[in-house]
């Protein structure tokens, strides 16, 4: 997805780009950043890049597809891979198989059973069959295995791609391996929840000009240099927040999920239960855009993101507003039929289950805090709990750091999750271990 000049292409001279793929030729990559082992560290350089035809792919049009072999003296450090020798010059052989790696939502797997080489190709196209692996102490993955183990957890995981046809059923031997995986070292901290979220201050600067964005905003607004159909060079733009299209629910249902925790951030939603619960859709209470959106209300950037029946929202909603008038945790959970998004690509036509976890403020929590805290909540530090600001919540106090919280907040959230799921315990462990009876707590 990166442009890349011609070997021995001059700076300033014009050139094209070819939308159908090419068979043969090298390329340089330069002024990037790439990973020096010998010096231990990051640092500015240069990548040569060769391409090479394969054959027709089996999911791919006629003529097949370029599988992209990267050199320049560097290293992939989150799997151990070495790249070859800076400045090298040959191209490897077209004959000469390479192993393949693969991308499942966002991470980089190694097909099973690679051993390490000094080469690697990166696959652009969806591989029709094949098991990954990837390790890392770090960072989660999926294990889809049965009952009790179909959790995510630490460490090794093997990954198996589900090879699906055009009807959208899958092949015979689509089902996952189960692996054990260690256990983690030190709990998910906030700094990495954080680290794994969108760039949720991107959203209130969206559409605004460059020179409406004031020091020191646009340092956190991340930009790219990208190359958009009709422009007649590579220009910088500004990215926005992901969560502005899909916080994750449709990334899963495009895969097959039947069992998602859908964890949403809690607007205001003041409406009786009485009300809401008359509703035919629930259209006219607003409690969070993503949600509303699943249902098919969605606006702007969600307009195409319907996946369920509109009429099931007004049970949701009604579910949720019950348990908000009697102080508990607002925790749902609700067996829905998936409707086809061509948009999406989802196919629809399965059930799903999902367990609505909303962070509205649980009454009975605020009930059972001490005194001297219950009176912290009228305080400026924490009248909006648990509906922080996205940014410039603590903008004076913290001397302009916008993406600041104070350490009571940050607790008030943490105590408030874990209430909710702990109360809400028995009903979450059932859901996790594959039950199939849905209620609200």
């Amino acid at each position: 997805r990166e442009w890349m000049d011609r070997l021995g292409f001059k700076k300033h001279e014009p050139f094209e780009i070819s939308e159908t793929l090419d068979p043969s030729g090298c390329f340089v990559y330069d002024n990037k950043v790439y990973w020096n082992k010998k010096l231990g560290r990051a640092r500015a350089g240069r990548a040569k890049v060769c391409t090479t035809r394969l054959g027709p792919a089996v999911d791919g049009p006629a003529g097949g597809f370029v599988e992209t072999f990267a050199f320049g003296g560097g290293h992939d450090e989150e799997n151990s891979v070495e790249l070859g020798e800076a400045g090298s010059s040959e191209c490897p052989p077209e004959t000469e198989p390479m192993p393949k790696t693969d991308c499942e939502a966002g991470e980089w797997l190694a097909r099973l059973g690679l051993k390490r080489n000094k080469q690697f190709s990166i696959k652009g196209r969806e591989d029709p069959a094949g098991c990954f692996v990837k390790e890392d102490d770090r960072l989660v993955y999926w294990n889809g295995g049965h009952g009790d183990r179909d959790v995510g957890r630490y460490g090794r995981a093997k990954v198996c791609r589900r090879t699906r046809h055009p009807d959208g059923t899958a092949s015979a031997n689509a089902t996952p391996d189960v692996v054990s995986l260690r256990a983690p070292r030190r709990p998910l901290s906030l700094a990495q929840a954080l680290a794994m979220n969108s760039a949720a201050f991107a959203q209130p600067l969206e559409g605004k000009s460059d020179s409406a964005i004031l020091h020191p905003v646009a340092e956190l607004v991340p930009s790219l240099p990208m190359w958009m159909p009709g422009l007649p060079r590579v220009s910088e733009f500004n990215m926005g927040d992901g969560w502005d299209i899909d916080g994750g629910l449709l990334a899963a249902l495009q895969r097959g999920a039947r069992r998602v925790v859908w964890i949403i951030p809690s607007d205001s939603f003041t409406e009786a239960a009485a009300d809401v619960c008359r509703l035919d859709y629930g259209y006219k209470f607003y409690p969070r855009q993503e949600l509303h959106a699943a249902f098919g209300y969605g606006e702007g950037a969600r307009k195409n993101s319907g996946v369920f029946d509109q009429r099931n929202l007004s049970t949701v909603l009604c579910d949720m507003a019950r348990l908000r008038d009697t102080g508990k945790p607002t925790i749902v959970w609700k067996t829905l039929r998936v409707l086809k998004n061509d948009h999406w690509g989802i196919a629809g036509g399965f059930d799903v289950d999902v367990l609505f976890v909303y962070g509205h403020k649980t009454k009975d929590f605020v009930d059972a805090l001490p005194k001297e805290t219950q009176k912290r909540l009228h305080s400026n530090e924490l009248k909006r709990f648990p509906e922080f600001k996205i940014m410039s919540e603590n903008l004076w106090k913290s001397k302009w750091d916008i993406l600041a919280y104070t350490n009571r907040q940050v607790n008030m959230l943490a105590a408030h999750g874990e209430y909710m799921v702990r109360l809400s315990e028995g009903m979450v462990r059932e859901f996790l271990a594959g039950g199939a009876t849905e209620r609200a707590h």
